[in-house]
């Protein structure tokens, strides 16, 4: 054999050795992949990847069952990719819950990888490990309005275990209570905004709630809400009184008390705001000027005044409003102790004027005669009028009123008077006035 050459015998040696050797083309399929793996409980899509040589083509992945494999013990409870091999739950597993074969926790199956050339098998055991409750989000409550005792949060913990217990913590736990079966957070007492009891203290209160599951696996989330101010105006709009002819800058009364109020201002508001001064310290209203019964001013024109009163909270704005109507009541301004006497050249009348100093400046009286149905007047500046040109069988009506800034007052409404004289006799008549009766 010259050099460089090969033989008829080294050719067959080397066809031999090429036959004999391993072919990526002519193999069953081999596991690459561990054979333990651990999952979480409560997590239905967890996924478990049967990996086998990559060089190796895989036409089929399968589970076996216990009747084909003993080994396989739990097949039953998981299910596999036929063309991956990724091996999935059929059932959330539950820890406190095992529903594998032995009730362990570790669940055990056969798993076969199939081509063209054969298969192989390896046993597979997925352990089950127990979950902590996952809490939901830290967080900031919507605000809640002081006064007011509402359920404050109703914390949803997933992944717990049934039987487990809430509780509260952080610095302002004292200040709220909680089921501890299902976590619904209420306040312990209504919050008042001018009296915080958090621990900075802010009106920002912030506590925790912790689930412990039965295993004593626990979490935590944390929330804080605010307390915002309000003002409480009295619970219903009123109607007040005031008598006429109050002085200016007399006080009305009969007012309501608004509550839970800091620092702040009162003002005025409604129809007949300009008839009224408000202290914006204290809220007292005023009278601007007197008022009369029988001269209306109201916006209306009526006795009936229309305003409302406001506070606000000078730093929070919290504010409220209440509606009040002042009715203005009639005074008994008519003179008084009204007589009839005969007088020469008819019947002289006299009469006392109101004491009311409030009423204001009488300018004159006015003094009356009703004759046939109808009142004849004449005017009188002082306490005294005769009346001639009267028929003495005949019985009249007389009547003497006021009059102040060009409005007649209330007409007499004195005490009943009995003359001793024999054609003349004097009466009180209705509420609206006194008549005096004459023959």
């Amino acid at each position: 054999m010259k050099k460089g050459k090969i033989g008829k015998i080294g050719v067959l040696s080397l066809l031999l050795a090429m036959l004999s050797a391993p072919s990526s083309f002519a193999a069953v399929p081999a596991f690459d992949s561990s054979d333990s793996f651990t999952t979480q409980e409560n997590v239905l899509t967890t996924v478990v990847v049967a990996d086998v040589d990559a060089s190796i083509g895989v036409t089929n992945y399968a589970i076996l069952s216990s009747t084909v494999d003993a080994a396989s013990l739990d097949a039953g409870d998981l299910t596999i990719d036929a063309d991956d091999g990724e091996i999935r739950f059929a059932v959330t597993p539950d820890f406190e819950a095992p529903a594998d074969s032995n009730a362990d926790n570790t669940y055990v199956v056969r798993v076969r990888a199939t081509n063209g050339d054969g298969t192989s098998t390896q046993t597979v055991y997925i352990d089950v490990t127990d979950s902590n409750p996952l809490p939901p989000a830290d967080a900031t409550l919507t605000a809640i309005v002081q006064n007011t005792n509402a359920t404050v949060v109703s914390p949803v913990f997933t992944m717990e275990d049934a039987g487990g217990n809430y509780i509260l913590g952080g610095a302002d736990a004292g200040d709220f209570t909680i089921d501890a079966a299902t976590g619904v957070v209420t306040w312990a007492a209504s919050p008042d905004f001018e009296t915080p009891t958090d621990a900075t203290p802010d009106n920002v209160y912030e506590f925790t709630v912790t689930y412990t599951d039965v295993d004593g696996t626990s979490d935590t989330v944390l929330y804080d809400i605010a307390v915002t101010d309000a003002v409480y105006a009295p619970s219903d709009d009123a109607t007040l009184e005031t008598p006429e002819n109050s002085n200016p800058g007399s006080a009305v009364t009969g007012f309501g008390v608004f509550t839970d109020i800091g620092t702040g201002t009162y003002t005025l508001g409604g129809a007949d705001a300009a008839s009224f001064t408000i202290d914006p310290a204290t809220g007292v209203v005023t009278w601007n000027a007197t008022r009369n019964f029988e001269d209306p001013s109201s916006v209306a024109n009526t006795n009936a005044y229309s305003i409302s009163v406001t506070y606000t909270e000078n730093v929070t704005g919290a504010t409220d409003t209440v509606l009040y109507t002042i009715n203005i009541t009639n005074v008994d301004e008519s003179p008084t102790g009204l007589t009839v006497t005969p007088a020469m050249g008819g019947y002289q009348l006299a009469w006392t004027p109101n004491p009311d100093a409030n009423m204001g400046t009488i300018q004159f009286y006015t003094y009356e005669v009703e004759i046939d149905g109808n009142w004849h007047s004449s005017l009188s500046l002082g306490n005294r009028a005769t009346i001639g040109g009267l028929s003495g069988t005949t019985s009249y009506d007389v009547r003497v009123a006021a009059v102040v800034n060009g409005i007649v007052q209330d007409y007499a409404t004195g005490n009943a008077v009995t003359l001793a004289l024999p054609v003349v006799s004097a009466s009180t008549g209705n509420a609206s006035r006194q008549k005096a009766r004459f023959s």
